[in-house]
């Protein structure tokens, strides 16, 4: 892993004529578990300590920051699943940004295809994203009344996959204190820590909303909102600052237009719990983004100042679970493209120069996934 980024540091600096520096991008990939976000890790830690400018004074708060940056999407980001107690459940492309002296200036950071569905609906043994177990366990008990956090045994998103903990012996309230840490050394002010809580709190009240079908509508349609959610959809409201009664309307109808006239439909509980879902993974996956968006104006350069850069690609593993969603085909089938590509020009290329070069040699027998892509890619 080091070895690697020593090559693609080397290679980003070599100013020789025959060479010449160029951008440099190193792909880490492979199945869930395997280490990805760990070696991404090694490769980001490895390459902001040789290039830190010891000679700026923000030399090493440049470092610290780029660094300072996983904590804070792996609480957002990652999730145990069966396979992995920190993987990944999004992509991120990482580009680290160096001056013409080969010294670090900043980075920033691309993140994409962050796996929402996961806020409604997680395997056995699986769990939620990190922050809302390290939120329960890690802030301070006067916070946990003030944003109205439930228990996790209680709440309708963390207590469905019968797996609370995780399973490698990291422990939630540590995680909490270095997440707030870190967010810290990105410049992120105290009252904006506390809004991303805030709403953090409110995904998870959201979950708690439980619809029944309305007995006193005459045509069966319509749903109502489970007694024992009166607390849930009041903590929604104040954490989210609109009014209670209108987000209740907003998840049990909607208005369709015909001619030039307006209805509005009652939805019954089925209907009304898609709304409830798909309105907790808008506002997590508009939350997801705000963080991401804030990490990088913390370490981004100035676009007026020339740079290079050495990018990342920390891809989803590949992973396949009882019920696969639309969005683990989507993460699947980049990894089977992406070994395809590695397949390509690692076997494919360099057999047939050898062949073209007559060189003696025997062939190297390997999987080849072509079937599966095409199986997706091919017209019918």
């Amino acid at each position: 892993v080091f070895a690697t980024g020593d090559a693609a540091y080397r290679s980003l600096v070599d100013t020789s004529e025959a060479a010449g520096a160029k951008n440099q991008s190193i792909l880490v990939s492979g199945e869930s578990g395997a280490g990805k976000t760990e070696s991404t890790k090694f490769i980001m830690q490895y390459l902001a300590t040789v290039a830190k400018d010891d000679k700026e004074k923000d030399g090493q708060k440049i470092a610290d920051m780029v660094l300072q940056s996983n904590p804070i999407l792996e609480a957002f980001g990652n999730a145990r699943t069966t396979r992995n107690d920190n993987s990944s459940r999004f992509g991120k492309f990482i580009e680290m940004q160096f001056n013409a002296r080969g010294m670090l200036v900043g980075a920033r950071i691309v993140t994409y295809l962050l796996e929402k569905v996961r806020l409604a609906k997680q395997g056995i043994g699986e769990r939620n994203f990190h922050v809302f177990y390290q939120l329960v366990r890690g802030a301070p008990e006067e916070k946990i009344q003030e944003w109205r956090v439930p228990e996790l045994d209680q709440c309708g998103i963390t207590n469905q996959s019968e797996c609370l903990d995780r399973q490698d012996g990291v422990d939630d309230d540590d995680q909490y204190q270095r997440m707030w840490k870190a967010m810290e050394t990105m410049g992120f002010p105290d009252e904006e820590k506390e809004q991303l809580m805030r709403v953090v709190s409110a995904v998870m009240n959201l979950g708690n909303l439980v619809f029944l079908p309305d007995e006193n509508s005459a045509n069966e349609e319509g749903s109502v909102l489970d007694a024992d959610s009166a607390a849930a959809i009041e903590a929604c409201g104040e954490l989210l600052r609109v009014d209670k009664d209108a987000l209740l309307t907003a998840l049990t109808t909607r208005k369709i237009k015909a001619g030039l006239e307006w209805f509005t439909k009652r939805l019954n509980d089925s209907e009304a719990s898609d709304a409830r879902d798909a309105l907790a993974k808008a506002v997590y996956s508009r939350m997801f983004d705000y963080v991401v968006k804030r990490v990088n104006e913390s370490i981004q350069v100035s676009s007026r100042v020339k740079t290079n850069f050495i990018g990342v690609l920390d891809i989803f593993g590949f992973e396949v679970f009882q019920s696969n969603s639309f969005e683990q085909l989507c993460i699947n089938y980049a990894n089977e493209t992406l070994q395809q590509q590695f397949n390509q020009f690692v076997f494919k290329l360099e057999q047939r120069e050898y062949e073209k070069e007559k060189i003696k040699w025997s062939f190297i027998d390997f999987p080849d996934n072509q079937k599966c892509l095409d199986l997706i890619e091919a017209k019918p």
